[in-house]
């Protein structure tokens, strides 16, 4: 997994990377969860043992910060 977060962190989109670097490693846990292993919010909501409301006001947190 952190070989995977890692790869998001290094991402070749200069502009993509400088925002991604200003993510806590939380948020990059929860891209990780979403876009490598295809977790929905609902399991990764289970994973964290919180609603899933919680997990997507964190991903719409995430959006708002790298937009």
């Amino acid at each position: 997994r952190r070989q995977r977060q890692m790869c998001i962190r290094d991402s070749d989109n200069r502009a993509l990377s400088i925002k991604l670097s200003g993510l806590k490693s939380d948020d990059i846990e929860l891209i990780t969860l979403y876009v490598f292993d295809g977790l929905t919010h609902g399991e990764i909501a289970e994973r964290y043992g919180c609603s899933e409301q919680n997990i997507q006001k964190k991903f719409q947190r995430i959006k708002k910060f790298l937009s």
